[in-house]
């Protein structure tokens, strides 16, 4: 028998990569969090391939990525809002499982580029990764 629970997202974990679609993402997450007074966790992740050696990924450089996270914050933020900032290394989907299950995220938004055919093929698809393997809901803004 089924119930009729509302379910609250209460903790929102949003993946960003500064790109369009990342905003379009961001303003759907505080739109959410708005209806359900939680709060937002922006997560930037370098992919393996960005730095030249894992080892030279030093403190400064996530340093740097944190501050335009939060700079990123600041120009799309709602008053009233909590944001937490996460820089992370790695798989791309699977920092965002990873991270999403950290923060007890009970939803993920995130944007797509929409790529369909070759494009995908080549590129992968980060959205069609989680939507196989979170156990947390997604919600994917596609652009």
């Amino acid at each position: 028998m089924m119930t009729n629970k509302l379910i609250s997202y209460k903790r929102i974990l949003c993946p960003v990569d500064y790109a369009d679609h990342s905003l379009a993402a961001v303003q759907h997450a505080i739109s959410i969090s708005a209806r359900f007074g939680g709060s937002i966790t922006l997560l930037n992740i370098f992919k393996l391939g960005d730095a030249a050696a894992l080892t030279e990924v030093s403190n400064e450089t996530i340093e740097y990525e944190r501050k335009q996270l939060e700079t990123f914050a600041e120009e799309v933020s709602a008053p009233g809002l909590t944001m937490e900032f996460h820089v992370r290394m790695g798989h791309i989907g699977q920092e965002i499982i990873d991270t999403a299950e950290e923060v007890n995220a009970d939803l993920i938004v995130m944007g797509s580029h929409g790529y369909s055919g070759l494009q995908r093929m080549m590129l992968g698809s980060t959205a069609e990764y989680i939507l196989e393997h979170s156990k947390i809901p997604a919600l994917i803004i596609r652009v």
